[in-house]
């Protein structure tokens, strides 16, 4: 039979499968795996990182000698090579080596903790005003924004008060005709460089192009505090194009954004390290291969690291 492999989520094991694997071995070779440091297999010494659960796997391929495997692709289940494979499934782990990962510096965290706005955080949110308006003219009509910063929603309150008035203040000279708009429009534009956008990006839309686009995007954006007081926010959010998700609820196992672009996530627990939310992370960009190029995660260097 052909094999396949079922692999658990984190913090998981291959019980999770339990259930399953009867009905999946009367028509393939079945494999349930425990990934590192989870059930039986042990931790080991390797680094604990996507990219090492990946190398892992590649070598239990190696080990069984399998050369294909049987995924599901959303649209029907195809075959390819391993080598191949093995690519899609590191995609999480290289997400967190490229230029996908703007680094917040260590000055910004301590004004997050004395209630301050830091402007790496004003950045990620101009980035995703003009992330979502070129995905806006190439008919990608949904987009979505995270921050996380703080697990006590007192903090989401401050954050989420910030950003809906720099939005709104936006919104406002936008329907008025303000001359305060070209200063605001100004402080955007000045993020559309090569640090946030591919050279080719740059020239195939030129800010000038895009302007009344991103006017529109704007007038679009809509803020959502994620949390237990959040709920005069979070009504008709399947009608809303482009959202910003303030909160601690954001950590909630199984949540997912369909339309995620942009992350803004410093939490640092402080009695342990990151790994498990990092890996929750992961699982919300998927393989989102028709714009991956606009994912972008604004977090520290040490989150990084990790």
């Amino acid at each position: 039979n052909f094999p396949l492999i079922l692999l658990h989520g984190n913090g998981e094991d291959s019980t999770y499968f339990k259930n399953q694997i009867a009905e999946f071995s009367k028509k393939f070779h079945v494999f349930a795996i425990d990934t590192r440091g989870h059930g039986k297999t042990p931790k080991g010494t390797a680094p604990f990182s996507i990219k090492q659960f990946a190398e892992d796997l590649f070598d239990f391929f190696k080990e069984k000698k399998i050369e294909k495997i049987i995924y599901d692709n959303d649209v029907e289940m195809k075959q390819k090579e391993t080598k191949n494979e093995i690519k899609r499934i590191e995609t999480c782990g290289k997400f967190i080596d490229d230029e996908r990962i703007i680094d917040v510096p260590e000055n910004d965290i301590k004004q997050l903790s004395k209630g301050k706005i830091p402007n790496s955080m004003f950045n990620a949110v101009n980035y995703f005003l003009l992330a979502s308006t070129i995905m806006r003219i190439n008919d990608f009509s949904y987009t979505d924004m995270i921050i996380h910063t703080h697990r006590e929603t007192k903090n989401h309150r401050g954050i989420y008060q910030a950003i809906n008035s720099y939005i709104d203040s936006i919104k406002e000279n936008i329907k008025d005709e303000d001359e305060e708009l070209d200063e605001q429009i100004k402080i955007i534009k000045n993020l559309y460089n090569n640090t946030y956008f591919s050279d080719k990006l740059l020239s195939d839309y030129p800010f000038a192009k895009i302007k009344e686009s991103l006017l529109k995007t704007i007038l679009n954006t809509h803020i959502i505090l994620q949390d237990s007081a959040g709920g005069p926010t979070q009504g008709n959010i399947k009608y809303k194009d482009h959202k910003i998700y303030i909160g601690g609820d954001l950590l909630q196992r199984g949540l997912t954004f369909p339309f995620l672009i942009v992350t803004y996530f410093t939490r640092w627990p402080k009695n342990s390290g990151n790994m498990d939310t990092t890996i929750q992370r992961a699982r919300w960009f998927g393989y989102r291969n028709k714009y991956l190029d606009f994912c972008k995660i604004f977090t520290t260097k040490k989150i990084k690291i990790e």
